[in-house]
Order: C-alpha cells, then structure tokens, then sequence
C-alpha cells in the first residue's frame, strides 16, 4: 500500500496539501489503520486511479467533490443538475469530458 510520498512521485501535479484535504473531508480513503490526524497514512492501490483522475478533472475546473463522483464511476455516466456526464479517463487530458 503505497504512502504519501509515494503517491505524491507517482502523481504529478499533487500536492501534500491536496492530498491531505481530500483524504481529511472524506473524498479520498485511506486503509483503517491509517487514518486520523498525526498517523501516517497509507491507501489502497485501488485509490490510485481516483487520485490521477482527481488530479486531471481538478486540473481543468471540476470542483473536488464531483471529480471524486466522476473518478469513481467506472465509466458510468453521472447525473449532473439533470445532465448526463460521462467521463472517459482512458482518453487524452486534453479530451477526458463528455
């Protein structure tokens, strides 16, 4: 399971402070035995690809909460104000919105 530091290399363009905040306001989940203020934190590696999608659709204006929704649909589309989003994050950075 990989930590902070590790996700931080793995990731470009994230940082301690996202990635702190993310995990603290619940969007993020680390392991059970990681969390609260003052632990190191640990995450599955099945959060890795929430975290790379986060940081792409944060990246281009997505507010963080709907990009976790977007990151963790599996490809689904998500109901958005009654609109149908679908976000393909297999796709180019430049075309990842729908």
């Amino acid at each position: 399971m990989p930590d902070a530091g590790q996700i931080l290399r793995r990731v470009p363009g994230l940082t301690l402070r996202k990635l702190d905040t993310w995990t603290t306001s619940g969007l993020l989940r680390p392991t059970a035995g990681s969390r609260g203020t003052g632990n190191r934190r640990e995450w599955p590696s099945s959060e890795l690809p929430v975290i790379e999608a986060m940081v792409r659709l944060t990246a281009i204006g997505i507010p963080p909460k709907l990009a976790e929704q977007l990151a963790r649909s599996g490809g689904e589309p998500v109901e958005i104000g009654g609109v149908s989003v679908h976000v393909d994050l297999a796709a180019s950075a430049d075309h990842a919105v729908a």
